[in-house]
């Protein structure tokens, strides 16, 4: 099913790939609302025991380090920074990129989801603790539990229980495929590869 901008989805997870397909998201021009009771950087905290022995080239998107380089230009990126712990992919670039221009001003909804359901406008989303409730035109579940409701969409999480570096990164290249999948589907054309497409903006690719 397609759905146009401008439209409203809600991201559950609050992970890494949530992260990508809400920046994804916000360049193509919907608005995005993430949803989730526990915070990135409190997620990546049970992966502190992984040894990652990475670079930032590793595990960050195009997309994300062109968002990174028009955030703040006197900021260069290095594709060759360090990575040796998650906390160290949040300080580096999961951090910064949640407050880059484009995600910063993005609603964020902290409850245990309970619910979704079809409404008449969209999709309601119902939260486990309180009586509150929100409505969007669409849901990007990367919860394990994915739920049968029509404009649910499911994305792979990383999930940094037993990983080793190598298989972080495969599941990390794999949501960024997934990603950009669903958003063509989104879109209804057979490819939309925004990766590919901001290569050649200023710190997309850049070593500096």
């Amino acid at each position: 099913m397609m759905l146009d901008t401008p439209a409203t989805i809600a991201i559950t997870g609050n992970g890494p790939i949530g992260l990508e397909a809400a920046l994804y998201a916000r360049f193509l021009g919907y608005q995005v609302i993430l949803v989730g009771e526990t915070s990135l950087a409190d997620m990546l905290a049970t992966g502190d025991s992984i040894e990652l022995d990475m670079r930032l080239s590793d595990l960050s998107s195009t997309l994300g380090r062109a968002a990174l380089a028009a955030h703040d230009e006197q900021q260069p990126i290095s594709l060759d920074t360090s990575l040796l712990s998650c906390q160290e992919w949040y300080e580096s670039y999961l951090g910064p990129l949640s407050r880059t221009d484009l995600l910063a001003d993005q609603q964020k909804w902290q409850v245990t989801l309970e619910s979704i359901t079809p409404s008449e406008k969209g999709l309601l989303l119902a939260a486990g603790d309180s009586d509150e409730s929100l409505e969007v035109d669409a849901v990007i579940d990367g919860r394990e539990q994915s739920l049968p409701v029509d404009r649910v969409y499911q994305l792979p999480e990383v999930r940094l229980q037993g990983l080793t570096p190598d298989s972080l990164e495969g599941a990390f290249r794999g949501g960024l495929s997934a990603i950009r999948e669903l958003f063509a589907l989104l879109g209804g054309r057979q490819d939309l590869d925004l990766y590919n497409s901001v290569g050649h903006l200023p710190g997309a690719d850049d070593s500096t």
